[in-house]
């Protein structure tokens, strides 16, 4: 769910330029896709094909899931090409190499070396550790619960290794004891906000026939709720073209 979230504002830019759903025509769709790869290259230095790739098809997804809303009649991206070679494998550290990154990361004995420690250790995702809250550090910090990770799948509990269990332990009782953390907020993440658009705002007009003349936050909104409702289960994921 989180991971749909951010690769539709992604591509969509709302935050930028809201557009109303029938303005994204294919040219406009091209160019959308073009512009979200230029920051990808100014960011990273290179095209991250896999980001463009992911967020390009959950945008499909979403166009999919309007169609069958009524709100348009076509998929804007569904004739945009994406140029480039998916990743196959990444440049792993060696068996020693390991060793001697989990020995500096614990000896800083910070909340973020703790972090890197377990990405090692546990072989989870960084937004498996960086988006838990406290009571998910569990059984004294012995056992880690990953929900609304970034598939359904991959909801699930870990064993934590023992040499970061104390300090799994240390951060959830200091993140309980500080007002910055709640029940809702993440280890070491803030508060996320959604598009505050909806339909019957002042800026969405009634649904034409061949579609719906509302601002594409407005729809994205409406997404995250359906996503919401399903408990984490998108209903544009479930058609995304894989």
């Amino acid at each position: 769910m989180i991971t749909d979230r951010y690769r539709l504002r992604g591509m969509l830019q709302c935050h930028k330029r809201d557009r109303l759903l029938l303005q994204v025509t294919p040219p406009v769709a091209q160019g959308m896709l073009a512009q979200r790869q230029a920051e990808l290259v100014k960011k990273r230095g290179k095209l991250a094909y896999d980001t463009a790739f992911g967020e390009l098809c959950v945008v499909r997804a979403f166009f999919a899931w309007c169609i069958k809303k009524g709100w348009v009649a076509r998929d804007p991206f569904a004739e945009v090409e994406l140029e480039g070679q998916k990743v196959t494998g990444k440049p792993q550290l060696y068996i020693d190499e390991s060793r001697r990154f989990v020995e500096a990361a614990l000896a800083e004995n910070s909340p973020e070396g703790l972090a890197a420690a377990m990405a090692i250790l546990m072989g989870i995702r960084a937004s498996e550790i960086t988006n838990r809250i406290v009571r998910e550090v569990d059984d004294g910090g012995r056992v880690l619960w990953i929900s609304r990770a970034k598939t359904p799948k991959g909801n699930r509990h870990l064993k934590v290794r023992r040499c970061c269990s104390l300090g799994c332990s240390s951060c959830a009782r200091a993140a309980n004891q500080t007002s910055a953390y709640s029940a809702r907020g993440g280890i070491g993440t803030g508060s996320t906000t959604t598009c505050s658009g909806s339909a019957g705002s002042p800026r969405c007009r009634p649904c034409a026939p061949r579609g719906c003349a509302r601002p594409t936050s407005a729809a994205l909104a409406q997404a995250d709720r359906a996503i919401a409702s399903q408990g984490g289960s998108s209903a544009a994921s479930s058609s995304a073209p894989t």
